[in-house]
């Protein structure tokens, strides 16, 4: 299997994948705290403090709540939509460099958001630009 097929067979994992339904109010928070690690994206500064604050949250109630609704923590959460937004925009060849792709979504390290990549999904980005290319 060349390494385009590979990328293209991979799940990803959206962070909002795979939840139990959830109410009317906890689907209004998700939606409100994605919007806004989404429009932050690119901030590598991005933060929980800062996620906490905009949502008039204490870190632990957003820990709490983060935890109770998306069975996850939120750096995790944080992590997994950058590499979700990210593994996007390698199959749309939107960028040309691994680099470009790791500052759009928020990564000041290339090295560091290669290996989380290759960690989550099994593939390099380069490969994927490689393949995409050809």
């Amino acid at each position: 299997m060349n390494q385009k097929a590979k990328f293209e067979a991979t799940n990803v994992l959206s962070p909002l994948r795979a939840m139990p339904p959830l109410s009317q109010h906890d689907e209004t928070w998700v939606r409100a705290l994605r919007s806004f690690v989404l429009s932050q994206l690119d901030n590598p500064l991005l933060s929980v403090p800062r996620i906490a604050q905009h949502l008039n949250l204490s870190e632990r109630q957003l820990y709490r709540k983060v935890k109770r609704v998306l069975k996850t923590t939120p750096n995790k959460y944080i992590r997994d939509l950058r590499l979700e937004v990210a593994y996007h925009l390698l199959a749309q060849g939107t960028y040309v460099t691994v680099n470009e792709v790791a500052h759009a979504v928020g990564y000041s390290r290339t090295d560091y958001f290669s290996n989380l990549y290759h960690q989550n999904f099994g593939i390099k980005p380069i490969d994927i630009l490689k393949e995409i290319r050809v």
